[in-house]
């Protein structure tokens, strides 16, 4: 573990969210990555993100990513509310 790491979050878990710093928006090139990188698909990938990021100690250790992807969720949740069928 490096001296910047967050000593209370799993080395996977800092990886995983210094992957979303590097690759913060939806891409090719990131879903291309991941798995070389992380060893994870899309889908795990987002779901462990969703969960680390209501972390207070994964808040505490990166704000800027915490907030990207909880905007990102409510701009994704009010769109999916405002659809009309």
């Amino acid at each position: 573990m490096k001296k910047d790491d967050p000593p209370s979050l799993a080395e996977a878990d800092v990886a995983l969210l210094r992957f979303e710093q590097k690759w913060p928006s939806p891409s090719w090139a990131k879903s291309t990555r991941m798995r070389p990188e992380l060893g994870l698909t899309m889908a795990r990938y987002q779901q462990l993100l969703r969960h680390l990021v209501t972390d207070p100690r994964t808040v505490e250790a990166f704000p800027d990513v915490c907030a990207s992807v909880l905007r990102r969720r409510a701009r994704d949740e009010a769109r999916r509310a405002s659809r009309s069928f």
